[in-house]
């Protein structure tokens, strides 16, 4: 059984992101554990974040946007971060792999970060330390940092909260008329059916004829996929002929 100062169970954006912040700390000579079943190799999403240029990551970032808009039916308005926000302030946009590499870069030059690759099998914690298993080994750590939650790990009481989960489906599609501003996110379009819940599109534009688009639903229930793909219809509104590619999230 090994000891460590940090675990930090999930490797994954809160994980690592985690990891660099300790190797930039005061903390950056302590021992660190890493726990992830995956070795993270696949662009499997993309983080955006608002920020200045001294804002952690946005060295990798692969876009960044000073304008947002938002619409609805009978409403519209353009925002300039830097004027109406905050000086400097923009929105970027980071490729999960790109991350993953940067991370994996920082981790490999420190003498101090162990990685494991592997399911987690258990986790405990009383006042003396913590423990987590993993490919039926014990590992022990002063503080364990856990970014997994499993289903039932979070219960909520319907009589005193009310939950809304956030769902959504992306196609990244490519048109052959210059139908986007590559300098404005649209934030929120409320210009779709509001059924059940609240329905609206985002769309990050990566030049004029590019751009990854977003339906996203806050509803009480996920719903059928059937009724995600007939979003696909809507595509029509920012030009024909598209060529498309979509991913669930």
């Amino acid at each position: 059984m090994k000891r460590y100062d940090f675990i930090i169970a999930g490797a994954g954006g809160a994980g690592l992101g985690l990891a660099l912040q300790l190797l930039d700390s005061s903390f950056k000579n302590h021992s660190i554990l890493l726990v992830d079943r995956d070795t993270k190799q696949k662009d499997d999403r993309t983080w955006c974040f608002w920020g200045d240029q001294e804002t952690a990551c946005t060295d990798i970032a692969k876009y960044a946007w000073e304008n947002m808009t938002i619409r609805s039916e009978s409403f519209h308005k353009k925002i300039n971060l830097t004027k109406d926000i905050k000086p400097g302030w923009k929105y970027w946009m980071v490729s999960s792999l790109d991350f993953y590499n940067h991370a994996r870069d920082r981790i490999k030059q420190a003498q101090n970060v162990d990685f494991i690759l592997g399911e987690i099998e258990k986790v405990e914690s009383n006042k003396e330390k913590a423990s987590l298993w993993v490919n039926g080994e014990e590992y022990q750590a002063d503080w364990l940092f856990n970014s997994i939650i499993k289903p039932g790990d979070v219960v909520i009481d319907p009589k005193k909260h009310h939950d809304l989960k956030q769902h959504f489906i992306g196609w990244q599609i490519e048109s052959k008329q210059e139908v986007f501003d590559p300098e404005t996110v649209t934030m929120f379009d409320f210009d779709t059916p509001q059924p059940d819940g609240l329905h609206f599109f985002y769309i990050l534009p990566f030049s004029k004829s590019e751009a990854l688009i977003e339906y996203t639903i806050f509803s009480h229930q996920l719903l059928p996929q059937a009724d995600y793909e007939e979003k696909r219809s809507e595509e029509r509104r920012v030009g024909k002929e598209c060529r498309s590619s979509w991913s669930p999230y």
